[in-house]
């Protein structure tokens, strides 16, 4: 019986184990389907309207949008979930002075878009949204 329960329990250690290594490597595989794509696109301001052109960049397993780096939004990891036609990411760029910008958004194969939410001490919290097209 206690032979049995060991080879039970290491059955389920090395599934574990397993399932584990899986997972890391489709992320892996998520986030190497999203590097080296750079998208032109928009960002709008939501309660204002307000829409600036932007330029979104992934590479190098970061993430950053042209016109924040005005602002000190520096390139940023960022994190993948989804299947290969439709990306799911999640970034923040910290800024010394202009607090942090909380990045939501999909990729699907020629498009990116999602939702910003901009937070610095002293402020209400501004929320983007923005959209681009694959640049070739």
């Amino acid at each position: 019986m206690i032979k049995m329960y060991k080879i039970k329990n290491c059955s389920i250690n090395l599934l574990c184990l397993l399932l584990t290594l899986i997972n890391s490597v489709n992320i892996f595989a998520l986030e190497a389907s999203m590097d080296g794509k750079k998208f032109k696109g928009e960002l709008t301001d939501k309660a204002t309207s307000k829409t600036d052109s932007d330029q979104f960049i992934i590479e190098d397993g970061t993430f950053v949008s042209k016109e924040c780096l005005q602002y000190g939004f520096d390139k940023s990891p960022y994190t993948a979930s989804g299947n290969g036609s439709e990306i799911n990411f999640e970034a923040t760029a910290v800024s010394r002075e202009k607090g942090k910008r909380l990045w939501k958004g999909k990729t699907h194969r020629e498009s990116i878009e999602g939702t910003v939410t901009w937070i610095m001490d002293g402020q209400d919290q501004v929320e983007y949204s923005f959209t681009g097209t694959l640049s070739k």
